[in-house]
């Protein structure tokens, strides 16, 4: 059977569901990285911890994915994001350091996730930090941008780092505070089955204007009860989710997720600008 032109193009703009893809629109969601209350700045020095220091900032860049708004009934609904440098379909990366003074990341910045949602009226949002398990375990070496950033995945661990933040005190260099996956299972053929601690906490905003309301990060809760002159003997430098390490204790909290036998307090790392 063949098919005209015209009904060639009428299959084209339906949607795989079958909903016009008019019934779409496009959204944006801007971020901004903070510090308590202070911009967030490759350079700044900011009185962090407890008791408090002076700390600086190398890097600060996260993973974030199953974005959804929440409409005036309360239903979540996905929101389908665009493809580009720092997004694929469904995960984004935030990268809020500019590869200027101490920040020896990528120059390009990327705090504005774009998608489609179908039109309708949200009041909310929610998503998830990291990388979804069905991509989090792959060969960044053949994954889409950008998931193909190698410092953003942890090759010892084969899978990505949901979070990372470097930074130093004056007493405490290195600081380094990075979010992924931990006690995964390999099976014989060398995939990962599970990992017993997911490590993707859930953000959900349920007061927020989409089209004027920003979401800020706020790397500066992750230091509230850190003391970031002293490290644990024997531990990594900050926190790398070792579930051992008694230094990932106030950080996992500030995130929303429970730790050892702790369970998940409220994340305090991500909130709506005042």
């Amino acid at each position: 059977m063949r098919l005209s032109y015209f009904a060639i193009l009428a299959l084209l703009v339906v949607g795989c569901d079958g909903t016009e893809n008019s019934d779409l629109t496009t959204v944006t969601v801007d971020f901004a990285a903070v510090v308590g209350d202070a911009p967030f700045e490759c350079g700044g020095v900011y009185p962090l911890g407890t008791p408090e220091a002076d700390v600086t900032f190398g890097d600060f860049r996260l993973y974030i994915h199953n974005l959804e708004h929440i409409d005036s009934a309360g239903k979540s609904v996905p929101v389908t994001l665009t493809k580009g440098d720092f997004q694929t379909d469904e995960v984004a990366m935030l990268d809020f350091e500019n590869g200027t003074e101490e920040c020896a990341g990528n120059g390009p910045t990327h705090t504005r996730i774009e998608g489609k949602v179908p039109m309708g009226t949200y009041e909310g949002l929610s998503f998830s930090l990291g990388v979804p398990f069905t991509q989090n375990h792959g060969n960044p070496a053949t994954a889409p941008s950008p998931l193909n950033l190698t410092e953003m995945s942890w090759a010892w661990k084969n899978g990505y780092k949901f979070l990372r933040v470097d930074a130093g005190s004056s007493d405490l260099a290195g600081i380094r505070i990075h979010l992924g996956s931990t006690a995964c299972e390999v099976d014989g053929r060398g995939l990962t089955t599970a990992c017993d601690n997911p490590n993707r906490p859930k953000v959900v905003l349920s007061d927020f204007d989409i089209a004027a309301d920003v979401v800020e990060v706020n790397v500066g809760a992750l230091f509230v009860d850190t003391d970031p002159m002293k490290n644990t003997k024997d531990t990594a430098v900050g926190c790398m989710s070792d579930p051992d390490d008694p230094d990932c204790a106030p950080i996992f909290a500030a995130l929303g997720l429970p730790f050892d036998g702790v369970d998940a307090p409220p994340q305090t790392f991500i909130r709506k600008a005042p």
